[in-house]
């Protein structure tokens, strides 16, 4: 059942995405909304984000992994890049998988992704004894406050907006 269930899913996304016309402008050549949603990469990554969310559920955690670690490479999921690295913090909490967590967020730092680390929340306290936990929480805290003082604009996102 839960691969009909899938295979209908793929199917509605491959159909919303082909049945999208090309827009007339004003005596111009007419713009391809498929390609503008497909380089948004809005419809793909709601459809790779419910396949993830489906994968933890079953607790098939390397799976819903690869398909956020794929995406967070790829330029058309840039709008959701924030996302992606919360979900993937996520996993890894769940997993246990400390380390992986402490390089993810150094890697998001680069990108001025803020996780909210905060060392005296109880879901913290495993991290405590990690090497590299505290200059991490420690370089969130500077970008949120970074952040705070010069707001991220929101990036455009099909009919959304989404903030890193």
């Amino acid at each position: 059942m839960k691969k009909y269930l899938e295979l209908i899913l793929l199917l509605a996304v491959f159909a919303a995405i082909n049945a999208v016309e090309p827009v007339k402008t004003d005596g111009q050549k007419p713009v391809e909304q498929k390609e503008t949603v497909i380089k948004l990469g809005h419809v793909c990554y709601k459809s790779i984000a419910f396949q993830a969310e489906q994968f933890t559920k079953e607790k098939k955690y390397d799976e819903a992994l690869k398909l956020f670690n794929d995406a967070k490479t790829k330029p058309e999921y840039a709008a959701h890049v924030a996302n992606i690295y919360s979900c993937i913090a996520s996993i890894n909490n769940e997993t246990k998988k400390y380390d992986e967590n402490i390089k993810l967020w150094n890697e998001g730092h680069e990108k001025g992704i803020v996780f909210g680390i905060d060392p005296k929340m109880k879901e913290y306290q495993p991290y405590l004894k990690i090497k590299g936990f505290k200059e991490a929480a420690k370089k969130d805290m500077i970008l949120k406050t970074e952040q705070a003082k010069n707001p991220v604009p929101a990036q455009e996102c099909g009919n959304e907006k989404e903030t890193k």
